[in-house]
């Protein structure tokens, strides 16, 4: 009897963890970009904030602030932020090293105002340019240098330090704003998720001939398995090669999928525990199953904000795409996402 009651708390624990991801990956889907084809900022800026010098960080008390224009404005405390990262492998191929091969795909941080009941959603696009920090295969500190921040994750053994380096290249990102937290999903969980629903239909914007000669601009397909992951990943040989593309193209899917995922489950309510339990090994995190069973509750209950993004442009470095923010609308974004008006 002891056994089976041990069982049954990991059950639930894992469905707790594995709905929260489901959750914002839903949520991302559900909150799709409203202007796509405006330009690579997509939807909303954060804010109508126009700063005109540059906002400086000092000590109050323990509580961050900002002067923005002479203004005062002091971080929101009723905040808690949790970065969900898609991770292309994990730590088995890393054997011990403090470098792996595991960069991070996709970076959606998630923003809950728990003071106003409210949800925020920031996708961070993976080439983004910025300040990472670095190690030799012992752990040995080497010092930050400028990459892409998908790269961050990469220099750690695949587990919690890279998580907390991913978590720390987007603080200082966003003017080092606090991270609490981290989900981490394994990408390979895609083709799985893809075709516990039957598949997923979509209309292709563009040829894709890396998955056949019949995927051309046009066409209306329905993605099975690994071509799920395929879709939502490839860039390589594409007319339209840029991270901002294929994050369109990740909108595109995750919400035919969520579509897709309402209606097997209005006709088999049953299925929904056993797809949870069976992504367990996908993921890793640091938030307790409490805490886990808190954000979830969240995230149903709560306001679901538009989706926010990072203005900037994507253009060809000396080897790879690299993404480069427009600092100025950054510090809008942070400023109306993270602070508020001193009193």
């Amino acid at each position: 009897m002891k056994n089976v009651v041990r069982f049954s708390k990991h059950r639930m624990m894992v469905a707790l963890i594995a709905l929260l991801i489901l959750a914002v990956f839903a949520g991302f889907i559900l909150w799709v970009y409203i202007s796509e084809s405006s330009s690579d900022s997509g939807v909303k800026d954060g804010g109508q904030t126009t700063s005109t010098t540059v906002p400086t960080r000092e000590p109050d008390e323990g509580i961050p602030r900002m002067y923005v224009d002479g203004k005062l404005y002091t971080e929101n405390t009723a905040l808690e932020t949790v970065l969900f990262l898609g991770i292309d492998k994990f730590a088995e191929d890393a054997q011990g090293s403090y470098i792996n091969n595991q960069q991070s795909d996709t970076m959606v941080l998630a923003v809950f105002d728990h003071e106003n009941k409210r949800v925020s959603l920031l996708p961070i696009n993976r080439d983004t340019m910025t300040q990472i920090s670095t190690y030799g295969v012992d752990g040995t500190y080497l010092g930050k240098e400028t990459a892409q921040i998908a790269l961050a994750h990469a220099y750690g053994n695949g587990w919690e330090n890279s998580c907390k380096n991913a978590m720390e290249a987007v603080s200082y990102l966003l003017y080092n704003v606090e991270i609490d937290h981290y989900v981490s999903l394994k990408m390979d969980a895609i083709p799985y998720l893809n075709d516990t629903v039957g598949g997923v239909e979509v209309t292709l914007t563009e040829d894709f001939p890396m998955l056949g000669e019949d995927f051309v601009n046009g066409a209306v397909v329905t993605l099975q398995g690994e071509q799920a992951l395929t879709y939502i990943r490839g860039r390589a040989g594409l007319e339209e090669a840029t991270n901002v593309s294929r994050m369109q193209r990740q909108n595109q899917y995750m919400r035919a999928w969520s579509e897709r995922f309402a209606e097997v489950l209005e006709e088999d309510d049953s299925f929904l525990l056993g797809m949870l339990y069976d992504i367990s090994p996908y993921y890793f995190s640091d938030l307790s199953e409490d805490h886990m069973n808190d954000l979830a509750h969240n995230i149903k209950s709560y306001e679901q904000n538009d989706v926010l993004n990072i203005q900037g442009e994507s253009r060809k470095g000396d080897t790879y795409m690299e993404f480069h923010v427009d600092e100025e609308a950054l510090r809008d974004l942070v400023l109306n996402l993270f602070y508020q008006p001193a009193e």
